[in-house]
């Protein structure tokens, strides 16, 4: 046999290993909704990029249902996502650190940022999609949020950045961050707590997150 075929058989091995081992490190939030009733809240999925964000009520959840977030005033509604450590709050982030979170198991972070006002229908080439939740659905939510997060013993998340946005900040994330278990997979994970029919292990991309949201939202 051809040495040629020898060395792609062994690097197509490499891969083949490398994937399995980036599957077995992932760690996403799995929160089940253990009893259900009317759906009396909305809540918002919306796209940002390569990523969606959730926007959740915070008003409506009893006051420990997420940590406190130093630095982030109160406010009616609360968007998070989730991201690789360097590369979510960089501004220039670069190849190297686009390569480094992808290509094996990184830090990672939590986004939140203070709403103050309902978000606006789909513009501009952003998508915004609303869907109904229960009371036990928007607290499974917050769970899953909750356990993406670092927490001090008195119930505080510990802060990581400056965020983007005004008022934002950037929290630590126990959870692992790659190509396997990225900002998408961990936005579906958030919306099947919420009881929507989600694939969280096969949702790679945000299109694949808003399509699952708009199917949720017609239920």
């Amino acid at each position: 046999m051809p040495a040629f075929l020898n060395w792609r058989r062994v690097v197509a091995v490499l891969v083949i290993a490398w994937s399995g081992l980036l599957m077995v490190s992932c760690g996403l939030p799995h929160v089940t909704v253990e009893d259900d009733g009317p759906p009396v809240h909305d809540i918002y999925v919306v796209e940002y990029g390569w990523h969606a964000g959730i926007i959740i009520p915070t008003q409506s959840l009893p006051s420990d249902a997420l940590p406190a977030f130093p630095g982030v005033p109160a406010s009616p509604f609360i968007d998070v996502g989730w991201g690789e450590a360097r590369y979510y709050p960089s501004s220039d982030p670069g190849t190297l650190t686009l390569l480094r979170a992808g290509l094996w198991p990184t830090s990672s972070v939590v986004y939140v940022v203070p709403i103050y006002e309902r978000p606006p229908p789909s513009s501009r080439g952003s998508k915004t999609v609303r869907l109904r939740v229960s009371d036990a659905e928007l607290r499974a939510m917050a769970n899953a949020i909750r356990s993406s997060m670092r927490v001090t013993e008195d119930g505080s998340a510990i802060f990581a950045a400056e965020g983007h946005a005004q008022n934002s900040r950037f929290f630590e994330s126990p959870l692992s961050y790659h190509v396997f278990n990225n900002c998408n997979h961990w936005a579906a994970a958030v919306l099947r707590a919420a009881g929507c029919d989600t694939w969280p292990r096969y949702t790679l991309t945000v299109d694949r997150v808003m399509r699952q949201a708009e199917e949720c939202s017609r239920r």
